[in-house]
């Protein structure tokens, strides 16, 4: 599993994230990280949370790179998975709000 996941790319610039724009359905994603990149600087929550999605897919990146995980770090990372997905739908509350707003 890369930086990217199928359903929430990391990074607009990563030079593999504009391939996997092209897949069916992650157009939207592309929107949302442009409202996200156009908004953050004026909505703090925002700006926190996806600082801390970009935190917890690193983290989760480096579990994942990993053949084995103690029980221990498998423990840990599920809870970074819980606590991005939380993240991811605060976020996308936020969004759904701004798009109402811009309506």
């Amino acid at each position: 599993m890369g930086l990217l996941t199928k359903n929430w790319p990391q990074r607009i610039n990563l030079p593999h994230a504009e391939t996997k724009f092209h897949e069916k359905g992650l157009e939207m994603e592309k929107r949302d990280l442009e409202l996200i990149e156009r908004c953050k600087d004026r909505e703090p929550e925002l700006n926190k949370l996806w600082q801390e999605h970009l935190e917890f897919e690193e983290q989760l990146e480096v579990f994942n790179r990993r053949v084995y995980l103690t029980p221990s770090e498998e423990l840990e990372r599920k809870t970074i998975q819980k606590k991005k997905l939380r993240g991811k739908d605060q976020i996308e509350k936020i969004l759904s709000k701004l798009r109402a707003e811009s309506s």
